[in-house]
């Protein structure tokens, strides 16, 4: 009994060629061969020559060669799978992290344009004029005037005791004022040498006209720092009944240092909007 390999199967004239393992080549006919199926081009068989063919049955060792070999080819195509799953992963990964990072990127474009955006509206709202309500008609009043403007206004509202002042004038004026003083002491002295000649004065005469002068220019001088002291305590919520304080020796020169240091209260109260945040 031989073994071999079918290697053709002619359908017309019903022949099977069979190679053996000496490479000859044998033929037989359907009706020789005896297995309930049909014979197959590859098929392992046994056979005696010119009188019957079988199916070979395979041995233990070739069945478990054959289940290594397909449990190889499985294994071989499981990991190509994995690998174009993994390949597919890391580019859907790759496209995430970038979107991830454009909408991060694009978030802190919006972010910076927000924060550009009100520190611009800020600043517009700090260079605008403050406003208040006065006989129910809404009056722009700039209140960041140089020291000059303000020392002036304050003058002008002399006898105005019912609106609030910002730290910026009270001290604008201190400073202006502080300043004029100085200058007219100068001015009063001039004043005095000139109608000492002009009027035949003796020096002393002279001295005390320029003297009466001053203390007249600066009892006067009085009511623009009352009125500015008494709105700058209605401005930190303080009565303005406290503002002769500034005019008493010592404790003047404390209580405007006190007042002027208190920042504006941000909020609205009785005597109007806060003349630094507007509200």
């Amino acid at each position: 009994m031989n073994t071999g390999e079918i290697v053709k199967v002619s359908e017309q004239t019903g022949h099977i060629l069979v190679l053996d393992n000496n490479k000859q080549i044998h033929e037989f006919t359907k009706a020789q061969w005896q297995e309930p199926f049909p014979p197959q081009v590859g098929y392992k068989v046994t056979f005696v020559q010119e009188e019957w063919i079988r199916y070979q049955t395979q041995t233990t060792s070739e069945q478990e060669t054959a289940n290594n070999t397909q449990q190889e080819e499985q294994a071989k195509q499981q990991a190509e799978n994995t690998q174009n799953t993994h390949n597919s992963s890391s580019v859907y990964q790759e496209f995430d992290y970038q979107q991830a990072q454009q909408q991060e990127q694009a978030q802190n474009n919006q972010n910076q344009q927000n924060f550009q955006q009100s520190q611009t509206q800020q600043q517009q709202h700090n260079q605008a004029p403050k406003r208040k309500v006065q006989n129910d008609e809404l009056i722009v009043i700039d209140y960041d005037k140089g020291i000059w403007a303000t020392y002036f206004y304050c003058w002008k509202n002399s006898f105005n005791y019912t609106e609030r002042a910002r730290r910026k004038e009270f001290w604008f004026f201190q400073l202006a004022d502080f300043i004029t003083i100085i200058l007219s002491f100068f001015v009063f002295m001039a004043l005095g040498m000139f109608f000492a000649v002009v009027m035949n004065m003796s020096e002393r005469e002279a001295e005390a006209f320029g003297s009466w002068i001053a203390i007249l220019f600066y009892l006067v001088n009085l009511f623009p720092l009352l009125s500015v002291s008494a709105r700058r305590c209605h401005d930190i919520n303080l009565s303005g009944w406290l503002a002769p304080l500034c005019c008493i020796p010592y404790i003047g020169g404390v209580f405007a240092i006190v007042i002027g240091l208190i920042d504006s209260k941000p909020k609205e109260n009785q005597w109007g909007l806060s003349p630094k945040y507007g509200i």
